[in-house]
């Protein structure tokens, strides 16, 4: 499906027609594959609201808002890397084994198999024209035909998520990542699922399983850092979105949510030096001014 990352709650984000990352419609190109956004599609549905990192270092802080969440690419390759599988929830099976021998009880039939094949791409046709109501209903249709299918528990939980419906998503998530464990976009929508419920330590917990999957991934790294945050883990934070800065330098969200977390940590120099790079970048942006007053009370 696609990514957000930094945009703002009530903006419209447009849709990369190269990879189908949502980024914010002030954004020229997409942050994901470099793409031109000029002409590109604005989502129809409401993005999702994860949470928000507010008023960080006090007042003149307040109104630099920040979105941790990503909804990640239907069809967008991992890495060949492999990480143990994450436990399940206590309703689910405890591990990797136990949930495929539990699916394999279930296993369908090869017409069965077929009608979910054909099922998944109907909801992955759906979920691109922004049918999510028909989207949810083809994914709904490949999951009964075929539940041992993690591509089509990880796009039904993705719509499930996008409806406003995070708590029956992740189990769904869940069982996706314990029969494909070495899938990062799993991993990594999980965490995003678990940081709509405001479980920030389980949502980090995902996000570092998505990070030893694929490590440059400068998107993980930001909502990690992000989500670390919300736990008062500055220091944290700070190795995360520098790394994410580092891969991504003219990113300048990835700027001001380190150098928040650099003046929350008591590193002011490199708090001041950061935003000011920030303001470098985007002098123009909707948070520049909130920056400057955050700048002068920080102090020279």
């Amino acid at each position: 499906m696609s990514v957000a990352f930094g945009m703002r709650h009530g903006a419209a984000p447009r849709v990369c027609s190269a990879c189908g990352a949502k980024s914010r419609a002030d954004r020229p190109r997409c942050l994901r594959c470099g793409a031109s956004l000029a002409g590109s599609s604005v989502e129809t549905q409401p993005a999702p609201s994860t949470g928000t990192s507010r008023a960080l270092i006090g007042a003149a802080a307040a109104g630099v808002v920040l979105v941790c969440g990503a909804v990640y690419a239907l069809h967008r390759p991992d890495p060949p890397k492999a990480v143990a599988a994450a436990p399940g929830p206590a309703a689910q099976p405890a591990t990797a084994a136990q949930a495929r021998a539990v699916d394999a009880a279930a296993a369908p039939a090869n017409g069965s198999l077929q009608h979910g094949r054909e099922a998944l791409l109907g909801g992955n046709a759906a979920y691109k024209t922004g049918d999510m109501t028909g989207a949810l209903a083809s994914f709904e249709r490949a999951v009964d035909a075929n539940p041992t299918d993690p591509e089509a528990l990880n796009n039904l939980a993705q719509v499930l998520e996008r409806g406003g419906r995070a708590s029956e998503a992740i189990p769904l998530f869940r069982r996706a990542v314990a029969l494909d464990p070495d899938r990062w976009s799993y991993h990594f929508n999980l965490a995003h699922a678990i940081s709509r419920t405001g479980d920030w330590n389980g949502a980090i917990a995902e996000y570092r399983e998505a990070d030893r999957l694929f490590p440059d991934d400068h998107v993980t790294l930001f909502n990690l850092g992000l989500a670390l945050q919300k736990t008062g883990n500055h220091a944290g934070a700070i190795e995360s979105l520098a790394r994410a800065v580092a891969l991504a330098p003219d990113e300048p969200d990835f700027l001001l949510a380190l150098g928040q977390s650099y003046l929350a940590a008591g590193h002011p120099e490199d708090g001041r030096r950061t935003l000011e790079q920030y303001l470098t970048l985007a002098p123009a942006s909707h948070d520049a001014a909130l920056v400057r007053a955050l700048l002068e009370r920080a102090g020279p």
